[in-house]
């Protein structure tokens, strides 16, 4: 009887040794790659220093790393995301209650070398015992692609910094939430006779609708002072500015994208008839305080699509060309042409914006 009785044993230590590690779908994953590995443990290694309790995240992560079931994703521009599902033995602060999927998100240049690194916590609408990170997901998220989920992605650094949050329905991006000073504005405040610098955080929530427009909506969370820091963050004593949380910056690891709405023309009467024109530009960047004066660059500007408000009349309306430019630069523009006919009159116009990354990443 032991030799049936061991079977069913084995099984259901195996299932649960895969459960305990997967994170992410079999599509994408890759055979164990000694090289890839050696990569993963570098680019943690370079993270160590003398805090030791960010060494022992560091290691904590290590421990955890499903190697087994590490995946490659194209990011772009010939670079490569590196996919690390972490275990169930790691938990970080941020989401704990929420039990998110974990994963280790690298990012591979041209040369091979790992440069960047971040968490990203999956957390799906509806959790069953068996989710996953669908494959290619983050190939499309970071290229503004519809994904094959719906749920929250939070990115994090290794450390429990908070450095943005993605909310999708049914593939589609609803939600994009940071948490920034408001315009980047510094209080002071007097503590035991001794006046400190301050900074008041929000946590700005940007919601995308399907009929086109967006809404913001910002809410205070709390104030840090110098030296002090933000809450669930491990925090580095050689690090300014609010413990490396409090400084006056987010800190994107990858492109971050916005949707920005702008109007062509206002209301203009014609014919009987009122209209107005508004357009939508898909604008993404990478921020770096040294990028003066705007503090960082464009990688991508795009457009969205044009949209005509017509209150009455039978007015026809038709994009003829769209002409964008301001990859790589601080400065994007967009130019929208349009054509107008109502009782065989043809009206032309057209509009023009200008923007900067500090108006669109401040």
């Amino acid at each position: 009887m032991r030799k049936f009785l061991l079977l069913p044993v084995i099984f259901i230590t195996a299932m649960f040794f895969y459960s305990c590690q997967k994170g992410v779908s079999d599509e994408n994953v890759i055979q164990p790659n000694q090289e890839i590995n050696a990569k993963v443990n570098g680019w943690l290694d370079s993270k160590q220093s003398t805090n030791e309790p960010r060494n022992e995240r560091v290691e904590k992560i290590r421990a955890n790393l499903g190697v087994s079931r590490i995946s490659i994703e194209d990011l772009n521009e010939g670079e490569k995301f590196i996919i690390v599902p972490l275990k169930n033995g790691f938990i970080a602060n941020t989401n704990k209650e929420q039990n998110p999927i974990n994963s280790l998100l690298l990012v591979m240049d041209k040369a091979g070398k790992v440069y960047k690194g971040n968490l990203v916590q999956y957390i799906p609408e509806s959790r069953q015992a068996n989710s996953v990170v669908p494959a290619n997901t983050f190939n499309k998220m970071f290229n503004d692609k519809k994904i094959d989920a719906s749920g929250r992605f939070a990115v994090l650094s290794i450390f429990d910094k908070f450095l943005y949050e993605k909310v999708y329905k049914n593939g589609s991006l609803t939600a994009f939430k940071e948490i920034r000073p408001e315009n980047n504005q510094t209080t002071s405040v007097t503590n035991k006779n001794q006046e400190e610098v301050c900074v008041d955080w929000f946590r700005h929530t940007t919601y995308y609708y399907s009929d086109g427009h967006t809404e913001t909506t910002t809410e205070f969370l709390y104030t840090l002072c110098y030296g002090t820091c933000p809450p669930n963050e491990m925090c580095d004593h050689l690090e300014g500015g609010g413990g490396g949380g409090g400084s006056n910056s987010v800190d994107y690891e990858y492109d971050v994208q916005k949707q920005t709405p702008w109007w062509v023309v206002h209301t203009i009467t014609h014919g009987g008839g009122t209209y107005t024109v508004n357009s939508f530009e898909v604008l993404r960047g990478k921020r770096n305080a040294n990028e003066q004066p705007y503090g960082g660059h464009f990688t991508n500007v795009g457009h969205g699509w044009s949209q005509c408000n017509c209150t009455s009349g039978n007015y026809t309306y038709s994009e003829e060309h769209t002409d964008l430019n301001g990859n790589g630069g601080g400065i994007a523009s967009a130019r929208v042409y349009f054509e107008y006919w109502h009782l065989g009159i043809k009206t032309e116009n057209n509009g023009f914006k200008s923007l900067t990354f500090a108006q669109i990443f401040p």
